[in-house]
């Protein structure tokens, strides 16, 4: 699961640095939010995944 979040994370860069490249502003911004979003839900699994083994 982390490995396919990772792959997603690097296809959405590459696609925000040819948006960037290209001016496209709207674009790169919601690129932008959807990295964010991946990267805190991510954090959250991630977090859980800890504390499950913890206990």
């Amino acid at each position: 699961m982390i490995a396919e979040f990772k792959k997603i994370g690097n296809n959405i860069n590459q696609i925000a640095k040819k948006c960037n490249q290209e001016k496209q502003a709207p674009q790169l911004e919601i690129l932008v939010q959807m990295k964010s979003k991946m990267d805190l839900t991510l954090a959250k699994v991630l977090d859980e995944i800890k504390n499950k083994i913890k206990d």
